[in-house]
């Protein structure tokens, strides 16, 4: 069995992970807004639609409600999303396997199999989309539960 010379490497903390992922979602909001500026919707014209309707007590009227409301949203959460995953991808591309909140924690994505190589673009993609998947999720439960 050849010798084979393998890069020791420490796997990043849970803690180091979430900051990094923080980090860089505030990156992607703010690389966002130039894209968003003209796609808000007015919610002038949302309030009383909330209004009129928020004494309803049937859960129909309030499930129909709540997508009365979020309507006008969902193009800016497919710009927001797309956004995103270009971001995690690009960064990860030109910073060989780190975004910029990954290089400010210090830690980075190797390939298991040879960490001094860099991560696929594939794996980087399916990566990305599942990050933009939670994080979106992440922001519907909060918005439900309030």
């Amino acid at each position: 069995m050849p010798d084979e010379k393998r890069i020791k490497f420490i796997p990043a903390t849970l803690n180091a992970r979430a900051w990094a992922f923080n980090i860089d979602c505030l990156m992607a909001s703010i690389i966002c807004i130039p894209f968003l500026k003209d796609k808000m919707p007015d919610l002038s014209s949302i309030m009383p639609t909330i209004s009129a309707e928020s004494t309803m007590a049937n859960t129909n009227d309030i499930t129909k409600m709540i997508g009365t409301v979020m309507e006008p949203f969902y193009g800016v959460m497919i710009i927001t999303g797309l956004v995103t995953i270009i971001y995690f991808v690009l960064s990860e591309i030109l910073f060989k396997g780190s975004t910029i909140g990954k290089r400010i924690m210090k830690i980075k994505t190797v390939n298991i199999n040879d960490p001094s190589s860099e991560p696929p673009i594939l794996k980087t993609l399916i990566r990305s989309i599942l990050k933009c998947v939670t994080a979106f999720y992440c922001i519907d439960i909060t918005n439900i539960t309030m």
